[in-house]
């Protein structure tokens, strides 16, 4: 992908077109990366939130199994 010459099915109009990230784009980018790096560290910020309510539906279906 990175070694030799670089082929794009468009030709060179596509080739200029391509632009990198925009400010938009990196608006949505940084604070989606922030959040995954924090719950990939620290996971149970969501999960113990989540624990008790997870156990309440475990026990609702379990009736029904």
């Amino acid at each position: 992908m990175f070694f030799g010459q670089t082929r794009f099915k468009g030709g060179e109009a596509w080739a200029i077109a391509l632009t990198d990230v925009t400010l938009r784009e990196r608006i949505i980018l940084f604070p989606t990366l922030a959040l995954a790096l924090v719950l990939g560290i620290m996971p149970s910020l969501v999960f113990d939130k989540m624990n008790a309510t997870v156990l309440n539906l475990v026990t609702l279906v379990s009736q029904y199994l």
